[in-house]
């Protein structure tokens, strides 16, 4: 399987980046769905394709079944709706936990989505 990030030209419709997946050998679209706002990498570890993005992380089966979707928000530091969300380095996915760095020079660290 490979799975791409690809941006969306169609600067009205409110997902800016989609990820699709496709069989190696045949070259045959297996699913396309949306990925995080402003996708800035992902990586596959087993059967999960790991998602990020500049305000989320998302993680689901490589078979496409939506309903293996799990979505992390990114943190935001200090409280409150308006508080911006912390840009996340590239992350590094181990073990089923997730590593990455902050624009401040900090890492952070959670159980992957």
């Amino acid at each position: 399987m490979l799975v791409v990030p690809a941006g969306n030209e169609d600067a009205s419709d409110p997902v800016d980046h989609f990820l699709a997946a496709y069989d190696r050998r045949t070259g045959r679209r297996l699913w396309h769905y949306g990925a995080p706002r402003e996708t800035a990498g992902l990586a596959l570890a087993r059967k999960r394709v790991l998602s990020f993005g500049a305000y989320a992380l998302e993680g689901r089966n490589t078979s496409g079944d939506v309903d293996t979707l799990r979505k992390k928000d990114t943190p935001r530091p200090g409280s409150g709706t308006g508080a911006t969300a912390v840009h996340l380095g590239q992350p590094l996915y181990l073990g089923g936990a997730l590593f990455a760095d902050t624009d401040e020079g900090e890492v952070v660290s959670g159980h992957a989505p």
